[in-house]
């Protein structure tokens, strides 16, 4: 287990900034972010929102959020030389081809983009959280 007054790991960090995205993006439109948590021990992590999926404009902001987490991976291991892997987002995938049918004009490349661009006005949050996101397993949402 990672003590607090250490550096995370490098792993743990691209976890953080995968958990980190789905939170930034999800906030960024609209939703609100109830936990950010992270499995230190498994690697893995869990952002919730509050999310009434008969909202068309919410489930749209989650679609985008869900695929957020890998982009955000991919934006961190860019800037901190280290490697995405998507296979990590697999449920996240899953998850948006599962609804986006739901959604009009929302394509996995759309979604993508629009979390991109997302991040990129955001990515402050993902950089100062990733941090003691990783050390604590948790952080409060903003």
């Amino acid at each position: 287990m990672t003590r607090p007054d250490r550096e995370p790991e490098p792993e743990l960090l691209v976890v953080a900034a995968h958990e980190l995205g789905h939170a930034t993006v999800d906030s960024a439109l609209g939703l609100t972010v109830i936990s950010i948590e992270l499995d230190r021990a498994a690697y893995t992590g869990v952002t919730r929102v509050d999310l009434d999926d008969t909202c068309t404009k919410e489930l749209r902001a989650a679609l985008i959020g869900s695929l957020a987490g890998y982009e955000a991976e991919r934006m961190w291991c860019h800037r901190h030389d280290g490697q995405a892997v998507r296979s990590c987002a697999t449920t996240d995938y899953a998850q948006f081809r599962r609804e986006r049918h739901r959604v009009e004009g929302l394509t996995e490349a759309v979604a993508r983009a629009h979390a991109r661009a997302t991040l990129a006005r955001h990515w402050h949050h993902v950089e100062r959280l990733a941090h003691r996101l990783a050390q604590r397993g948790h952080v409060q949402p903003w």
